[in-house]
């Protein structure tokens, strides 16, 4: 069981990995860890991969969590919505569409995908740079 935190030097992004239950005190401990790259890289673009989390939140904790992310975020000096973030679960975890729609609504910028590929292209806006 883990997180794991890195620098993506192809994509010039940040990616996590979860590879354990998620709760609440995951945020705690994920965090720093990708306050430390985003300081480090001064790079903003994140993508979570929580497809190997087992994945249940109740609805108020989807409703709670971009507010609690803010504020862990906050500690480290870091605006949340400074960051481009995308958030990968597998297909049977349900719908955390309302968790981009309540982070869309704090003026963060999040959005949710089932497959990495289409989230790296939307993070790096690879398919925008290469019509031009």
């Amino acid at each position: 069981m883990s997180i794991h935190v890195f620098f993506n030097e192809e994509d010039q992004i940040i990616e996590s990995h979860l590879d354990e239950p998620f709760d609440w005190s995951i945020i705690e401990r994920m965090v720093p860890q990708l306050s430390r790259q985003i300081l480090e890289r001064q790079c903003r673009r994140i993508l979570l991969d929580f497809r190997g989390a087992n994945l249940h939140l109740s609805t108020f904790n989807v409703y709670a969590t971009p507010q609690k992310l803010a504020e862990e975020f906050k500690k480290r000096g870091i605006d949340i919505r400074s960051l481009k973030r995308a958030l990968i679960f597998m297909p049977d975890d349900g719908d955390y569409r309302f968790l981009e729609t309540v982070s869309i609504n704090q003026a963060q910028t999040l959005r949710v995908f089932y497959d990495e590929e289409p989230a790296k292209i939307w993070l790096t806006n690879k398919n925008n740079a290469e019509k031009s």
